[in-house]
């Protein structure tokens, strides 16, 4: 049975010289809570979820960030965050808080799966070394999300309780096969949409899943993307051994040649929009508009506009930053 008490958030929570480290206090199929403490100075940037957010501070003072707003907050202070809205936080003086948050339905269904497999602590998890070592660098809990990804790890959304034995045992650097009595499975590294991206190819089925690397229904965070070796590893889907494999995608599914040449122009023109960002007087803004835009390029229902664009505008941002420093005019920790 799940705690249900703790009498003293302090005996939860954990300061670190190197980073906020959320402590898990319940993880629950519709919601989770995690307590965090931030030394004076630091942060948790700006970023897109998926659900709605209640933040209550304990402890010392700061700013919390909600979509393009700031608030000052103090201990007794709570913070809502709508569905879909970016949220971060900022220490000024030693700050401890408790976040209630919806779960993910995707990452509660994946746990969920990975639990029920037969024998599943038995389970041999293959990876490539880059993420075999984000994964190792984390607690008891897989932080995946724009949180983490701009702290310089490689996974996209918030913070969720996996079985331990979810670790890489078996790592590569460049490719891997191995064979299931006539199946053969060939795992490939093919960086480009993050360091560690690789490719599942079974060439007897003429399959091949490639994660991330294709999306038709939601976009994949941008922030670690490598453009160039992205459009690089899609122009191998013409090429041998690929050519005749039927294409699956982590998001969205079986994908068409057709919906490949789309995805390759939505990546020209995320390329497009960085470079004429240089050149604008008002390029927070153009980041919002440029996430709009980009938007077009995927099937999703309505009411998940916001965090379509949220999501867009964070990866923009850190793809931005990442080579040219902060946006000008940019706000700390906007």
């Amino acid at each position: 049975m799940p705690q249900i008490l703790y009498p003293d958030w302090r005996t939860e929570v954990r300061f670190a010289p190197d980073g906020p480290k959320p402590q898990l206090l319940a993880a629950e199929t519709k919601f989770k809570a995690v307590v965090v403490g931030l030394e004076p100075g630091q942060k948790i940037p700006l970023h897109p979820e998926e659900g709605s957010a209640v933040f209550h501070v304990v402890e010392g003072t700061g700013w919390a960030l909600v979509n393009d707003e700031r608030f000052a907050v103090a201990a007794g202070a709570t913070v809502i965050v709508p569905e879909g809205g970016r949220r971060g936080m900022e220490a000024t003086t030693r700050l401890a808080f408790v976040v209630q948050m919806d779960s993910s339905a995707e990452r509660a269904v994946a746990v969920a799966n990975l639990r029920a497999l037969p024998q599943a602590g038995q389970l041999t998890v293959v990876a490539h070394q880059h993420t075999a070592e984000v994964m190792r660098a984390s607690p008891d809990s897989l932080r995946t999300g724009a949180v983490l990804a701009t702290l310089g790890a490689g996974f996209q959304g918030g913070e969720f309780a996996l079985p331990p034995w979810v670790r890489p045992q078996v790592t590569f650097t460049e490719s891997l096969t191995f064979h299931w009595d006539k199946t053969t499975v060939e795992l490939t590294h093919v960086p480009g949409v993050n360091p560690g991206a690789l490719w599942v190819h079974l060439p007897q089925e003429r399959l091949l899943f490639v994660g991330d690397a294709l999306a038709t229904d939601m976009p994949p965070y941008l922030g670690e993307a490598d453009l160039p070796a992205w459009l690089e590893a899609l122009a191998r889907l013409r090429r041998r051994p690929y050519k005749e494999a039927r294409l699956f995608s982590a998001r969205g599914g079986w994908v068409s040649p057709a919906q490949v040449t789309r995805f390759a122009t939505f990546l020209r023109s995320v390329q497009h929009r960085l470079e004429t960002l240089k050149s604008k007087s008002e390029p927070q803004k153009d980041l919002t508009r440029a996430a709009a835009s980009l938007s077009v390029y995927f099937k999703f229902p309505r009411e998940r506009r916001l965090i379509i664009e949220s999501r867009l505008r964070l990866g923009l941002q850190v793809l931005w930053e990442r080579e040219h420093g902060p946006l000008p005019g940019r706000a700390s920790g906007s």
